[in-house]
């Protein structure tokens, strides 16, 4: 299960933030869907797809990459870093900066009858926005 569960977590970094195909949170993401992001806010599947739409304006050559991915019972965790070029309105920078940008974080994902049904989410926002002000 632990591998099945990785290859699902893998297909919405492919798929969703690398390949920006939104219809695939749809057949990986369960309906009550839950992420709990790094400021403390909880978000639902519409709310989450919101937050992925801006960041993909932002950045619309994201790039992730995956360094590790640990897998246990029903969930996966996944190190990775990832890279854009900074090109819309992003978390208060209305402007677009054109900066190149690389953040890490964090996801733990919580896999139940195929599905992703919940997300922690831990990045370096710290990190990203002292880049796009410097």
């Amino acid at each position: 299960m632990s591998e099945q569960n990785k290859r699902l977590v893998r297909r919405y970094y492919d798929m969703v933030l690398d390949g920006k195909h939104m219809a695939t949170l749809d057949e990986i993401f369960a309906s009550n869907f839950v992420g709990r992001m790094s400021n403390g806010a909880d978000s639902h599947l519409e709310a989450f797809r919101a937050a992925l739409l801006t960041t993909h304006t932002a950045f619309p050559d994201l790039k992730v990459t995956i360094h590790e991915q640990i897998a246990e019972g029903d969930k996966v965790v996944t190190r990775w870093w990832a890279e854009g070029t900074h090109r819309g309105p992003y978390i208060g920078i209305m402007e677009a900066t054109g900066k190149s940008v690389v953040f890490t974080g964090i996801h733990i994902h919580r896999v139940r009858e195929g599905r992703i049904v919940e997300l922690w989410e831990e990045v370096n926002l710290l990190g990203l926005m002292q880049q796009l002000a410097s």
